[in-house]
């Protein structure tokens, strides 16, 4: 294709080859002999004898000894524009013509006759046959000797593959023509709650009934799902001053007694609130080890699971990261608009504690520790979505512009932020689109007005690792003695 005239080469090696790199030729730069247009076969025509194409970027391939077509690309295999099932062995004849390989979509091609027969279906072992009879369908491997035809294929856990082993997603022969139906497989599911630990002396004009209610209604629908994985708690878990240790009766009256077994047979991620420092050492200590809540033991599902005020977890199963944080030191964010209020920032219920002074250091430097903790994972989860929470909605954050900016990229991952603090469940807060928030505090723990929504989030993961969330409410007569 260099030449200027049209002649075959044998291509006989002569001699050693000179000392030094060889310098690549961009043949999708290079011009195009003028021999090329009247010698070589177009597209459609046998080009077996040619050995070359007419057309720029186009390569002779071999169906068999006696048959070869121009074209850009061929994988080993049935070809859905032929008009048998019989393979190609796709061996390369000639050079490629110079210029720009074309694109082809196949999206509006039809699907031939013969793939009905001589290609699998969904659902069956497509090692042999290698081919799809599905619009939009690829057979890829899982190794083994198995493998299926799917739309697509990432390395790893597939959601719809019960037996949950790896598939190495290699693809056997080509995708066929059309668009795939791809239905919409539900991973896992989890449920959110915050604020939701009531204490009969300090209620704020709420019943228990409310709480209970939620409870219930977390319940059934866990049962109705059938496959959530964990629960997010959003803090304020014991109102009005948290628990003081792992014997105090609290544990039972406001959270083993009021939600089911079930509900408690799965692990609780949780996070600190406000109110639940106040009587807790972990206000008075730097040791994330001696808090009242902490739970380092993955295998312990009498309290909580969770390792440090601000912690990680992966599910590579599913897809995704929870990130949770203590952030405390915001408590009072939503007076401030920008980062020059930052040094004004504090944990005002530090002044509740045993120790006011000392919380007041230990809590800035615990939410830096959770803030950097945040940054770390969104540069190093291998996830494709990060399920962020801690006690506050966003707009407690505007004086952490940088928090709020790392929030709204979804250029790695797709992120979900919940927070409470609120008690109500709604999308207020500083908005993080192309992400979502949510605010998760109407859980039955506090005070709440008849405008407000009492209950939780329901969250769905879905195949391919995205998020929606979707709020679950129930009757507010129950919940709010003030209009």
């Amino acid at each position: 294709m260099a030449e200027a005239e049209y002649s075959a080469w044998t291509c006989q090696q002569l001699g050693p080859r000179a000392a030094g790199e060889a310098r690549p030729v961009d043949w999708e730069l290079a011009p195009a002999p003028k021999w090329v247009k009247e010698s070589c076969s177009p597209e459609g025509a046998n080009c077996l004898e040619t050995r070359c194409c007419s057309d720029g970027g186009m390569q002779c391939y071999a169906k068999h000894e006696s048959l070869g077509w121009c074209k850009p690309s061929c994988t080993p295999g049935v070809d859905f524009e032929d008009a048998d099932s019989e393979p190609w062995s796709c061996k390369e004849v000639g050079p490629r013509t110079p210029g720009k390989i074309p694109v082809v979509d196949t999206t509006g091609l039809p699907m031939p006759a013969w793939a009905a027969s001589a290609c699998a279906s969904s659902g069956e072992n497509c090692t042999l046959a290698r081919c799809c009879s599905e619009p939009g369908h690829r057979c890829f491997a899982k190794g083994n000797g198995w493998a299926s035809c799917r739309p697509e294929c990432v390395p790893g856990p597939q959601p719809d593959d019960r037996a949950d082993r790896p598939w190495t997603c290699e693809a056997l022969g080509p995708m066929s023509p059309g668009v795939a139906t791809i239905p919409k497989i539900r991973r896992g599911s989890f449920l959110v709650v915050g604020d939701w630990g009531w204490d009969e002396k300090n209620s704020g004009g709420i019943t228990q009934d409310c709480q209970k209610n939620i409870a219930a209604a977390m319940d059934r629908k866990m049962t109705e799902l059938g496959d959530v994985k964990f629960v997010i708690s959003l803090g304020d878990s014991f109102y009005s001053n948290g628990v003081e240790d792992k014997k105090d009766p609290e544990w039972d009256l406001k959270w083993r007694w009021v939600y089911s077994v079930q509900l408690r047979s799965v692990a609780w991620y949780s996070v600190y609130g406000d109110h639940d420092y106040h009587k807790d050492p972990c206000a008075c200590t730097p040791d994330d080890e001696k808090c009242a809540q902490t739970n380092y033991d993955k295998d312990d599902f009498l309290y909580f699971r969770m390792p440090g005020t601000s912690y990680f977890h992966e599910y590579p199963e599913l897809g995704i990261e929870l990130v949770g944080l203590d952030l405390n030191n915001f408590q009072n964010g939503a007076d401030f608009e920008d980062e020059n209020s930052a040094d004004e920032l504090m944990f005002q219920d530090c002044f509740k504690t045993a120790c006011a002074f000392k919380c007041l250091d230990y809590m800035k430097n615990r939410t830096q520790r959770s803030l950097d903790l945040f940054y770390d994972r969104a540069k190093k989860s291998t996830q494709k979505s990060l399920v962020v929470f801690s006690h506050y909605p966003t707009d407690y954050f505007r004086a952490a512009p940088k928090f709020l900016e790392t929030l709204s990229d979804n250029s790695t991952y797709g992120i979900t932020y919940y927070g409470a603090h609120r008690q109500t469940i709604d999308q207020s807060g500083v908005s993080i689109e192309p992400n979502t928030n949510w605010v998760v505090g109407g859980g039955g723990g506090d005070k709440c007005k008849t405008t407000s929504t009492q209950g939780f989030v329901v969250g769905e993961i879905w195949g391919d690792s995205s998020i929606t969330s979707t709020p679950v409410a129930v009757d507010n007569s129950a919940c709010c003695a003030e209009s």
